[in-house]
Parts: C-alpha cells; structure tokens; sequence
C-alpha cells in the first residue's frame, strides 16, 4: 500500500474517522490503530508479520526485564539478548545471502574451490532495518537509564508498528513517540491542517519531481552510462540527487501529515541538505534521524571524539561503514558509506569545528560539497561497482553530444533546484500559511483534487526508493 496510491487515501480517510471517533475510549483507539498498522504492513507480505511482532515480544519482555533488575551483569545478559535477537533477524534477512557470496568469492580468489555458490532464495521483509533500529532504541535507552518500559504492551506494539512511519521512517525512538501515546492525541485544528499540507507537499515531491527526474532521464542513464556522454551522465547524476532527495523527503512529508491527521508528531528527516557546504553540514540535514541514531548508540559509545584523531577518524570511518552496510547489502553501498566516512574526516582535518555560515566564499564551499555527494550517488544509485567504474569515465568524455537534454528535463532540473534553494519559511511557512487560512472543506478538495491529478500523471507508479533498505 503506497502512500501515492488512492488505495492509501481511503485507508488513511478511514483510520482518522475512526480514531477520533474512539478518542475517549482509549484502549478501543489503541487497538484500532495497532489493527490498522498491521494491516498496512500485510498489505506488503501478511507472512512477515510474524517478525515483527517477535521483535516487540523480544524487546517488551527485555525492556522490562533491564528495568526489573539491579545486577548490571543481568541488565547485560538481557541487552544482549535483545541485540542478537533483533540483528540476527536483521542480518539473516539482509545479509546472509551478500556475507556468504563474498565468502565464497574470496575462497575462489584464494585458489579454494568448493563448487558454485547457489544463493538462498530469501525475501528482505519491508521495512525491517527501520522498525529494527527503532524498537533497539528501546532496550538501549531503559538500559542506559534515559527511560522507563512502558507498561502497555499494546502502546509499545503501536510504537513499534505505528504505520505512517513503518516502511521508510523517519526512524522515531521510544522516548519520542510513547509518552504521545500516554499523554494521548493532539486536538489541534493547526495540527490536522499541517497533516493535510504536508500530505500535499510530498505527493507533489514523489509523483510530479522524483517520478518525473527518473522518468526523464535517470533510469536511462544509469542503466547504460557509457551511451552517453559527460553531459548526459552529469544531468543523470544531478537528476538523481534531487530523484532521492524529493522521493524520501516525500515519504517523510506524508508520514508526518499522516501521523499529524491523528494526532502525534514524529522527528523531521530532512532540512535542505544541498545547500550545505561541509560533509558535516550535509548529514546535520540528510537523513537525520538515522545520523542520530548512529551518533548516540554507535558513535558516542566507542568514544566519539574524545580519544584523540586517530581514533577519533576510525570511530568515524567505522560507523560509516555500518551506514553504508544499513542501505543495502552490497559493496557499492559498503563502498558509498567508506567515502562519506573519508570524506569526513578530510572535511574535519581542513575544517576543523568551524562554523560553515561564517566561510568567506559559502557558495563555493556548498557547490563544492553538492558535487561531492553528487559523486557519491553515482556509487550509491550504479547496479554495481564496475557499473560505477565505467559511468566515472563517462562523466569526463566530452566527445559524444548530449541527447536526453529535453524541455521537460530543463523544466524538472530548474524546478527542483528552485525549490531547493528558496528560504524554507516560504514552503513552510507562507505557502502553508496560505493554505491554513483557507476552509477545512477546500483543503480537504483541494487534496483530494490534487491526489487525482497527481495519480495520473504519475509517469511508472514507481515505489518508493527507499523501500529497498
């Protein structure tokens, strides 16, 4: 069930009616909302069901269990019995097939043959590397003292399976969402009329700019790259920085109207991240919730940046392999996280811990750090290395004239740079504040209105990037 399908819109239509219908019944709401969530997840694959309500039994019985006792060898015993269990559901699903090929790739580069490696025919449950971080974020934060268990286990379940933001996140820990649920929904007119334009802003973002961006010319490009020239390669690749940007920034948009339409907030993911002009800058700004996540359970733990600049680069680089490995089980992405991890230790070295609003020359610094993370992508969006390798060489030969230039490319690049450059206040707070002050009824048709419109252009219905990972 996409969140661009008209499919999604009754189920949504549906939920808010009956949800604030129950909103005195509290237990009732709870369970109509956990049925709800369940249900969206089944509508993907009914059978993986299963896992993720063996994740929240595990983390519910051991959230409890770190709380109930004093010993912190038994408060161990029971982390780590959450740890494995989580990420060894999370590593046979995703990884196992991509650790046992290059195993056995390097037994064959070794000499060491033992017949052909015939991969499992294993099935990535949606969403998992999402809802697995998150119900962790649980278990860590009782074990670390920053929160108590919450004594519903249906509000945990909701947590865990709490559907606006289930597929694709924003990643939203306990401590943010749970005491919502204990203090009980937002009965806010301001809320719902923001759910409802940031609705609309994200089905603007995925159906008319990242479906149309990959439409135009990012799948042609970057299937056979050495067709092209270094113009059509370079318009590629800056197509698909705004293709990923506005397909996953959509996705949040819409889970945090949708989540808005009942009343709760979650965490924002995105906040214009290529007009930053240091590394550091860009991932304060991209994918937020998961760069969190890494920094306070990953690279705060090892010891951050108090241990000196040698280890200070190895916790960095090291938990941009573990991003890298997050994204997807394969060595571009292992290869795309080592060079964000790289690239921010060389930014720190010539940076330092100075503020970017006060470089001399800004522009230069965020057009320089654009086309580093541009580069990237070639990495990251290439089916694999080699392909990468040859669109490399293609973005310097010049020889071959450019073909996929296109008035409705022009238009798709000079809109989504437009837009990405304008101040946000006037997105997020004059565009919205226009929309706000009309009547409850035209901005429900108003939607409604440009839901149809949107559905129909939609050029392939294509899912959501993001619900690879």
């Amino acid at each position: 069930m996409q969140f661009d399908t008209a499919l999604y819109a009754v189920f949504l239509i549906a939920v808010f009616f009956a949800s604030w219908a129950l909103v005195r019944h509290v237990n009732l709401r709870f369970l109509l909302l956990l049925g709800a969530s369940y249900f969206f997840y089944a509508s993907w694959n009914w059978k993986f069901l299963a896992l993720i309500l063996a994740s929240t039994v595990l983390d519910w019985c051991m959230g409890r269990s770190i709380h109930a006792t004093d010993s912190q060898a038994r408060k161990k015993l029971f982390l780590t019995c959450s740890l494995v269990g989580n990420l060894g559901l999370l590593g046979f699903f995703k990884y196992f097939n991509f650790f046992a090929e290059s195993w056995h790739a390097t037994l064959e580069g070794l000499g060491i043959s033992h017949g052909a490696y015939d991969p499992w025919n294993i099935l990535l449950p949606v969403g998992i590397s999402f809802y697995t971080f998150q119900t962790l974020s649980y278990t860590l934060d009782i074990y670390r003292g920053d929160m108590e268990p919450t004594r519903s286990f249906t509000r945990f379940a909701l947590f865990v399976a709490f559907f606006p933001q289930l597929v694709a996140g924003p990643i939203v820990r306990a401590r943010e969402l749970l005491p919502q649920f204990d203090a009980g929904p937002r009965r806010d007119g301001l809320l719902l009329q923001m759910g409802l334009f940031r609705i609309l802003v994200g089905l603007v973002k995925k159906v008319a700019l990242s479906d149309g961006l990959g439409d135009a010319i990012v799948d042609d490009v970057f299937a056979s790259p050495e067709a092209f020239g270094a113009v059509d390669n370079w318009l590629a690749v800056y197509a698909y920085a705004f293709q990923m940007y506005f397909d996953f920034s959509a996705y949040t948009d819409i889970a945090i109207g949708s989540a808005a339409l009942i009343g709760y907030t979650i965490p924002e993911n995105f906040d214009r991240p290529y007009l930053a002009a240091t590394p550091q800058e860009f991932w304060r700004k991209w994918h937020l919730t998961l760069v969190r996540w890494m920094q306070d359970y990953v690279f705060f733990p090892m010891g951050g940046s108090k241990r000196g600049p040698a280890r200070t680069a190895f916790n960095i680089i090291f938990v941009w392999f573990l991003v890298g490995l997050w994204h997807g089980a394969a060595w571009r992405f292992v290869t795309w996280g080592l060079f964000h991890g790289v690239l921010l230790v060389v930014a720190r070295l010539i940076v330092g811990r100075r503020n970017s609003k006060e470089f001399r020359w800004r522009p230069l610094w965020i057009a320089v750090t654009f086309h580093l993370v541009c580069y990237s992508m070639v990495v990251f969006r290439c089916a694999d290395l080699e392909v990468a390798g040859r669109m490399t060489q293609q973005l310097l030969d010049f020889s071959l004239p450019a073909r996929m230039l296109s008035p409705e490319l022009g238009w798709l690049l000079g809109i989504s740079f437009l837009t990405h450059m304008t101040p946000k206040e006037w997105i997020h707070e004059r565009l919205r504040g226009v929309f706000v002050a009309l009547p409850s009824v035209v901005q429900a048709v108003a939607l409604l209105a440009a839901a149809g419109w949107l559905t129909n252009l939609s050029y392939t219905h294509a899912v959501f990037l993001y619900f690879q990972f």
